[in-house]
């Protein structure tokens, strides 16, 4: 496993049902429930289910469980009682919501990404700072998994 796709730490945030993973290469990703729900990987979502439309989450949607699955992924469930998302590493670092990772989605995808609007031009970045500059690929084939240099720090906080 590439280390970033490599959790040190998982942050369940009890207050506002988030999460927070802190990446062996040092990178940090926030996720809103409201995210997560959103890109959740089961096949009912990600087909749409029988009316083949995914509905859009409650916004006041929560993170009710976290659980470990295997050494490659960690199981989510929600508020809404929707707790079929079993969401890779590698799966949640490619959907990390900072601005240089949305960045590297695009240009990974083709993308143009708008000019920004005066007077950030000459601005740095907003976002992450610890990001990897090495893109994520998305059309490779799974690598094989291998066990993880040390054990995930699972956390449940209550801020």
């Amino acid at each position: 496993m590439e280390l970033q796709h490599t959790p040190r730490e998982v942050i369940h945030h009890q207050g506002d049902g988030g999460l927070e993973v802190d990446w062996a290469d040092g990178h940090r990703s926030q996720y809103s429930a409201v995210d997560l729900r959103i890109h959740c990987p089961c096949p009912e979502c990600l087909t749409g289910g029988a009316d083949r439309v995914r509905p859009a989450p409650a916004p006041d949607i929560r993170v009710s469980g976290v659980e470990p699955y295997g050494n490659y992924a960690v199981a989510l469930a929600f508020s809404d009682g929707h707790n079929d998302g079993i969401f890779r590493w590698d799966y949640l670092r490619y959907w990390c919501p900072c601005s240089v990772c949305e960045e590297r989605r695009a240009r990974d995808n083709g993308m143009p990404m708008p000019e920004p609007e005066l007077p950030f031009a000459a601005a740095p970045a907003s976002g992450c700072s610890s990001c990897s500059p090495a893109p994520i690929p998305t059309a490779a084939a799974p690598q094989p998994l291998t066990l993880q240099p040390r054990p995930i720090s699972l956390k449940r906080v209550d801020g």
